[in-house]
């Protein structure tokens, strides 16, 4: 019924580094790894409550060229209290 939405916003020097000046990858934890979430390329996710089965954990990772292309990765997990664990 409900919608999150999640952002990475990723900092350089104590600044916003603007999203078009990094390349960004979605993936969800299937139980043994994460697997990439096709064409969600943007800073932001957005995750229905019919994705998430009681529990649901998410990897982006950025991708900065300004630092030789270093990746740059965060993980959240969402917990629906609405669903039987």
């Amino acid at each position: 019924q409900g919608t999150d939405i999640l952002r990475a916003n990723l900092i350089s020097g104590g600044t916003n580094v603007e999203e078009s000046a990094v390349s960004y990858k979605w993936s969800k934890w299937d139980g043994a790894a994460y697997t990439i979430i096709s064409n969600e390329t943007s800073s932001t996710l957005e995750v229905k409550a019919s994705s998430v089965s009681s529990f649901a954990s998410y990897m982006v990772t950025a991708t900065y060229p300004k630092t030789n292309g270093r990746d740059y990765v965060a993980y959240v997990s969402i917990l629906d209290k609405s669903d039987p664990l």
